[in-house]
């Protein structure tokens, strides 16, 4: 178990590695300068004053395999530079929405289960019937239909045109629970439908597994052949 951990472990490290380099050679791979096409803005070139500021101080000046070895030591050490919109640290703005992000994706995985699950539940005891159809039906559109779509379609209808909900925004939990979670229920239940219909077919696929696999045992002892035999016969 220990070893097998080690193994995963390690493929997790050099996935991350690979993942990193590729990103850094695709950058450097780009036609053109880096600062150029990060200071280029509405169609004009930037002043070559401002470009070779922000090539000194994103290192650009110096040789490509220097660049790369101080790139992945930033990366060691968790710093991933910062934001070229406002100056701020990536790692601070990631710190910042990660919880609201994990909120979100708990959300969402509760809503799927309390959806899914019961759903699954009812098809697998009734398959084959019409509601198992038309449940299978939704779930194979809610899992072909991408989450984008389902979101714009979410935005127009309850936000737009029915003004159910807010498009967009945030609201702490500690200052206005209720707007928190109304701010949260859209969003959730927009990722919660595709990851729903995963868990519903996941369900009913495992109730109607383990439904073969008991009915095997009691039809090998019917149709067995380990019966016992009567005779006319004297003992």
């Amino acid at each position: 178990m220990l070893a097998y951990a080690v193994r995963r472990c390690v493929i997790a490290l050099g996935l991350v590695w690979v993942v990193a380099t590729l990103v850094f050679l695709v950058i450097h791979l780009i036609p053109g300068d880096p600062a150029e096409l990060l200071l280029s803005q509405g169609g004009f070139a930037p002043a070559p004053e401002a470009v070779a500021e922000l090539r000194l101080r994103l290192g650009l000046d110096r040789p490509l395999p220097e660049q790369y070895l101080a790139y992945l030591g930033d990366l060691l050490r968790g710093d991933l530079g910062s934001s070229l919109l406002d100056d701020h640290p990536v790692a601070e703005e990631i710190a910042l929405r990660l919880p609201r992000t994990l909120e979100l994706i708990a959300a969402a995985a509760a809503i799927a289960v309390a959806v899914g699950l019961p759903l699954g539940t009812m098809a697998a005891l009734r398959a084959g019937a019409l509601v198992d159809r038309v449940l299978s039906v939704l779930a194979g559109v809610s899992m072909s239909v991408p989450v984008f779509v389902i979101g714009t379609i979410a935005i127009l209808v309850f936000a737009q045109k029915l003004r159910w909900v807010s498009a967009g925004g945030f609201t702490p939990f500690w200052r206005d629970p209720v707007d928190h979670l109304a701010l949260l229920a859209m969003p959730a239940a927009t990722i919660a439908v595709g990851l729903g219909a995963v868990v519903f077919r996941m369900t009913r696929s495992s109730i109607l597994v383990v439904g073969i696999r008991q009915m095997k045992p009691v039809h090998q002892q019917t149709h067995g052949g380990n019966l016992p035999i009567q005779t006319d016969s004297p003992v």
